[in-house]
């Protein structure tokens, strides 16, 4: 994974999950792909979620410009 540092650029999820230092850590936790990725959507999901509630609570701590 040291390349991507480099030349600034992120990996993919799907170049992460094949690197074999991470299959090596799946294989030693006993953790599949299916599980791994399972997670993955779970959390995107409850962080989308939050960003969503933080945006409409900051929205209703800010004055609206368009009422001044």
């Amino acid at each position: 994974m040291w390349r991507y540092r480099q030349n600034g650029t992120e990996p993919t999820l799907d170049e992460v999950i094949h690197e074999p230092v991470i299959r090596l850590m799946m294989e030693r936790d006993n953790v599949t792909e299916e599980a791994l990725l399972r997670i993955i959507n779970i959390a995107r999901q409850l962080l989308g979620r939050n960003h969503e509630q933080q945006r409409q609570r900051t929205a209703q701590l800010l004055p609206d410009p368009l009422l001044h």
